[in-house]
This record gives C-alpha cells, structure tokens and sequence, in this order.
C-alpha cells in the first residue's frame, strides 16, 4: 500500500512533468556561455575530449586543472558531450544514485562529491536533454539519489526544477542514514542531513535569499532545521518563487 507521503510526492512530481508539455509557461533555460577563447593549452586539451569515452572524459573533466576554472570546465563539458549529450546526461544521471561517501578496498572513505559536482555542470549545459529524466529519477529515486538530484539539479536555472526544489522541502527523509561510515560521523557532531536540509541550502545558496539561515548543517537540531526552513517556504510564498 502506498504511504501518504509518497503518494503527494507522485502527484506533485506529476503536476510538474505535466507542465513540461505546456508551451506557454515552459521558459528556455538558461545555459552557461561557452563564446570565448581560452590560452592555447586549454584549448588543445577541450579539443581532445570528445574523442575519449564517456566515463574517460568524466574522469578527466574531474582533474583539477579543469575542475578548479570554471570557464575551462563549462566549455570542457560541452565540446566533449555536444554530440552525444543523452549518452553524458545518462552516464550523469547514474552518478545521482551512488552515496557520496564509499570505501575503497583498502578501507579509504572517498567522497564523490566532485563526481556530483561535474554531473550537475552536464546538467546545467545540456537542460533539454537533462530536465525530465531528473525529475523522473527523483520520482522513482531512493533518499541518497534524491539528495544528489537536489545538490546537482539546483544549477539548473528552469521552472521545473525550482518547482522541484520546493517539493524537496517538503522531504524529510534522512539520506545519510544509508551510509554507515558518514553516518558514525556525522552522528558524533549531531543529526544525519535530510532532502529537505540539501534542498533549504541550494535554494538560499542558488537565489541568494536574505534574512534567512544561510546553511543548515548536521549540527543543527531537527526542530531547528525544520522552523527555519519553514521561514523559508514563508519568505519564497511572498516573493512568488517558482
């Protein structure tokens, strides 16, 4: 028998997949500017990208001469997936359902965050092709690959997904409770981070709101994160956030 809770969560993701189809109040969304020209090195490695495999050129978007310039990693990003962006924008959607923390064989705890961070740059440069399976995934995704969807689709500037981000928070699941080794750590300073706690931070983060909390942590109480990001959903009601 389906909860209550999951079942508003369909209904909403629904209402919001369903507005994918109306024309007159979907808006294009907004897309970073690749039109310049960078120094000759740079250049030549771009050039490079789109003749290695998706997961290689993953991997080497994620080194940190590119990771750390912006600029280098947006036009990085769409010279190696232009022609084949479904392919980049799968292989991106499949790093949204692995924990952020996992141990290597050696028992080293290593952190994916870069990998999430890359992935939501494939979602940002190619949102045609990333909206609707993003909002798919997080219909049908468990808290973990909710929680990424929130980090990662938060760059997209579209309406559908700050619909989605206000849904988000509304989820009140734990996500870290899932991954036993953050899990023992994040408990030593306080509560494990929720959806909800992910969604307050890119939404405060993202549209720079004022007078507001500006990063839940595992630190706070529950019933702490729970009023401010009230404030929140209070503040965003007035100003028409959508």
């Amino acid at each position: 028998m389906i909860g209550s809770k999951t079942l508003v969560y369909c209904i909403m993701i629904c209402v919001i997949l369903s507005c994918l189809n109306t024309p007159v109040i979907a808006k294009k969304p907004v897309q970073p500017d690749i039109n310049y020209i960078l120094d000759t090195k740079k250049e030549k490695t771009i050039q490079g990208l789109e003749s290695l495999s998706v997961p290689q050129a993953f991997d080497r978007l994620m080194s940190v001469d590119i990771l750390t310039n912006e600029k280098f990693l947006n036009k990085a990003v769409y010279y190696a997936f232009q022609h084949r962006q479904k392919a980049a924008v799968a292989f991106a959607l499949n790093a949204m359902k692995q924990q952020t923390y996992q141990q290597s064989e050696d028992g080293e705890v290593i952190s994916r965050g870069i990998a999430v961070y890359v992935s939501s740059k494939v979602f940002e440069m190619f949102p045609d092709e990333a909206i609707d399976p993003l909002l798919q995934l997080y219909q049908n995704g468990d808290p973990i690959t909710r929680a990424n969807i929130v980090r990662a689709g938060a760059i997209v500037n579209h309406q559908s997904i700050r619909q989605l981000l206000l849904i988000a928070l509304d989820d009140k699941i734990f996500f870290e409770e899932e991954e036993e080794e953050e899990k023992e750590r994040i408990e030593s300073i306080g509560n494990p981070m929720r959806v909800c706690d992910n969604a307050y931070n890119q939404i405060v983060l993202k549209y720079k709101v004022k007078s507001v909390l500006r990063t839940i942590s595992p630190g706070h109480k529950v019933e702490t994160r729970d009023y401010h990001i009230e404030k929140l959903k209070q503040i965003l009601s007035n100003q028409k956030f959508q």
